[in-house]
Order: structure tokens, then C-alpha cells, then sequence
């Protein structure tokens, strides 16, 4: 009866041990909900998404900073540099072979149309 009565009481120790666990974390996982609520009130939280995001960014800043494509102060802050200037001579020569061709086109079209009538 002893023995009864000693493993009636180790069961309910254990179920009283269980259930003082479970309160445990049922409150430890309420104070951190409430705390992550505060900081997304307070704009401090940041989910997964945004994390990646910033991750993102900042690895393609690195990536810049590395090319020589833009300039960092001690602060953070980027400096402004100059943009090379390109050489539109390339350009210039293709619109003025463009124009050319046109010209050459229109002044054949005339003289076809001057052989046509005589």
C-alpha cells in the first residue's frame, strides 16, 4: 500500500512538473510575442523579408564600393563622384552616315523618276 501511495504521488509530482513546464513556456513564448508586437509598434522589428532585403542592398554597396563605382565617407555617407563624360564622336559619325545614305537614297529616287518621265 506504501509502495501504491509512494508511486501514486511520483506520477502526480510528474504530471504537476509537466504542467509547471508547459506553463513556463506558454509564458515565455507570450512575453516574447508581446515583445516582438512592441517592436513592429515601435517600427524596430524587422521580419525575414526585410532582413534579406537590407542584406541584399548592402552586399550590392559593397560590390560598388569595390568596382571604384562609388565612394564612401567615414560616416557611411557616399560621395558623389563625377560621371566619366562618353565620347559621342561614335554616335555623331553613325547619324551623320544615317543622314548621308538618306540624302543619296532621295537624289537616286529623283533621278529614277527623271528617267521614268523621259
Amino acid at each position: 500500500e506504501e509502495r501504491l501511495a509512494r508511486e501514486r504521488a511520483e506520477e502526480e509530482a510528474a504530471l504537476e512538473a509537466e504542467r509547471q513546464e508547459a506553463e513556463r513556456k506558454a509564458k515565455k513564448k507570450e512575453a516574447a510575442r508581446l515583445k516582438k508586437e512592441q517592436l513592429r509598434a515601435q517600427g524596430k522589428a524587422v521580419t525575414k523579408a526585410e532582413k534579406a532585403r537590407e542584406a541584399k542592398a548592402r552586399a550590392a554597396r559593397e560590390r560598388l564600393i569595390a568596382q571604384g563605382l562609388i565612394e564612401v565617407d567615414e560616416d557611411g555617407n557616399v560621395i558623389d563622384k563625377p560621371k566619366p563624360k562618353r565620347d559621342n564622336d561614335k554616335a555623331k559619325k553613325e547619324k551623320a552616315e544615317a543622314k548621308k545614305r538618306a540624302e543619296e537614297a532621295r537624289k537616286q529616287k529623283e533621278a529614277d523618276e527623271a528617267a521614268r518621265k523621259a
